[in-house]
Parts: structure tokens; sequence; C-alpha cells
């Protein structure tokens, strides 16, 4: 247990130092910013419901909000910082959470952007490696 939290941490030192705009193969990229100034949000513990229909009302609120501000500012991407699958993370790559908890839930155009995204102790009870491999099918994760 503690290898994965140092392993995450050291993911997190990375992303948070660097920033960077190109992952390779991956083919992400941050959009830059204009006046140097770098936009973008952190979200945490928004993992929805651990039944249908696993998304909140709340969630929903702060997509809706998250979207409009993302267009206002420019946001270039986010920062999920874990317990994104309540209660018990997912279970593979093509677990339904990915859909109705995130694809769902967060689709303004200004939040079309990368998220990196960090594993919270939810996610941990489930398959963290799923999580890791549907960045191979999201173009944001």
């Amino acid at each position: 247990m503690l290898l994965i939290y140092l392993i995450q941490l050291a993911i997190f030192y990375q992303v948070s130092t660097a920033f960077p705009r190109n992952f390779g193969n991956h083919d992400l990229s941050a959009k830059e910013s204009t006046d140097g100034i770098a936009r973008f949000f952190i979200i945490g513990d928004w993992g929805g419901l651990p039944i249908a229909p696993y998304k909140t009302p709340s969630e929903i609120a702060v997509a809706h909000a998250m979207g409009k501000l993302g267009k206002t500012f420019n946001t270039s991407f986010q920062l999920a910082l874990g317990d994104n699958f309540y209660f018990h993370g997912v279970q593979s790559v093509t677990d339904p959470r990915f859909k109705h908890t995130f694809e769902d839930v967060f689709t303004a155009e200004s939040l079309q952007t990368p998220w990196y995204v960090v594993a919270g102790n939810h996610d941990h009870i489930g398959n963290v490696s799923a999580q890791i491999e549907y960045s191979k099918i999201s173009h944001r994760w």
C-alpha cells in the first residue's frame, strides 16, 4: 500500500512541476495560454453513486458550472484528485461507470480538455489499472 501511495505521489509531483503539453503516443495536449497564465480546475471526491443512475444532481450541477467557467476563463485542463468512482472504483476498462459518471456528465465543450487523474482510496478498492488503461479509450482521461 505504501508503494502505491509513493507511486501516486511521484506521478502527482511530475505532473504538478512540469505540466507537459504532450504525452507522445497518448496524443494529449493542453490548450496553450495566450496570456501566460495556467487556468485549470481541481476536482476531487466527485465519484457519483455506486448504483444507477451513478451520477448525482450535485455532480451534474458542478459539471455545468465548470463548463460555463471553463468557457469564460479558457481553462486548459482538469486535475481529478481521487475518489473518481464511489464506493468501489471501477472493475474494468469497459465498466459503465466511465460513461455514466464521467463521459455523460462532464460534456461541456470547455471540458473536452485533458483530465489528469489521481486514484483515491475508493478507486483503489476497485481496479486502478483499468482507470489507467481508460486513457487509451478516452481522449480526455
